[in-house]
């Protein structure tokens, strides 16, 4: 017998699924903003965050009315495979309070591979993105519903339309590279501070944005956000001990994610 979960899931799953491929699409703020500032045009865009983790890029775009009274946030999951964007959809369902059947609708037209939509949200998975486009509506509001979800699915649709269109095949997608200048060091001593650099090949390639990670930052911490363009990651031994440390890195155009990870030994 299906679980709620495994029948919204299959409600959301559009036929024919489209071919699996990456995105190849530029996802800065100046190529997606246009795409609801151009349907909306009392619509600004006022706040852009990017964030990279383990396998993952993110971009979160914030868009307000001139009253400031109604605002749209536009947020696409960069994963580097496919299996990533569908954990996340799954996450997003099993963080509902209500009963999914319950809140949980199909968009009114396929927007992906697979696509829902709650009474604020249309979300969906298109290849190696998890995209969400949530609508915060003035209240009190003379608008219905029905009209405030119909602009969502057309803000929606002009979003994936522009998506697919960027699809390509892996390999052929735009990707970064974590290749190092010189070999990490297996071994480093307390109080020592180290770097890691990407190599000039590496370099080569366009970047959003680096970023140090560490596993245990009470034995070697991280300066976290490298200094955009430098290919430099800074390190400290703080006391002996072990820690896995990651350097992430997401290509400029596309946010496409890739990490390098590397253990090393802090001794006295």
């Amino acid at each position: 017998m299906r679980t709620t979960l495994e029948a919204v899931l299959e409600l959301g799953a559009n036929h024919p699924p489209p071919t699996q491929a990456f995105h190849d699409a530029p996802l800065h703020s100046n190529a997606l903003s246009p795409l609801l500032t151009s349907f909306r045009t009392d619509l600004t865009l006022f706040q852009k965050f990017i964030t990279i983790g383990k396998s993952i890029s993110e971009i979160s775009l914030q868009f307000a009315n001139k009253a400031n009274t109604e605002s749209y946030v536009l947020n696409i999951q960069v994963h580097d495979n496919y299996l990533g964007p569908v954990n996340a959809l799954i996450h997003r369902l099993m963080g509902y309070e209500a009963s999914l059947t319950d809140v949980i609708s199909a968009t009114q037209s396929p927007l992906g591979r697979t696509s829902l939509r709650d009474q604020t949200s249309t979300f969906w998975i298109r290849g190696n993105l998890f995209i969400t486009l949530r609508h915060n509506p003035p209240s009190p509001s003379s608008t219905s519903l029905s009209s405030f979800l119909s602009e969502l699915h057309s803000l929606a649709t002009a979003v994936d339309t522009y998506l697919q269109a960027g699809s390509v095949q892996p390999p052929l997608h735009l990707q970064p590279d974590t290749q190092l200048a010189a070999p990490a060091p297996k071994t480093v001593k307390v109080n020592e501070l180290f770097t890691l650099r990407l190599a000039e090949a590496a370099m080569e390639r366009n970047y959003e944005q680096m970023v140090g990670w560490s596993s245990d930052e009470s034995v070697i911490a991280s300066e976290g956000v490298a200094e955009t363009g430098s290919g430099v990651f800074n390190f400290m031994a703080l006391k002996e001990g072990k820690a896995v440390l990651e350097i992430r890195v997401a290509q400029r155009e596309t946010l496409f994610p890739r990490h390098a990870v590397i253990g090393i030994q802090v001794v006295a």
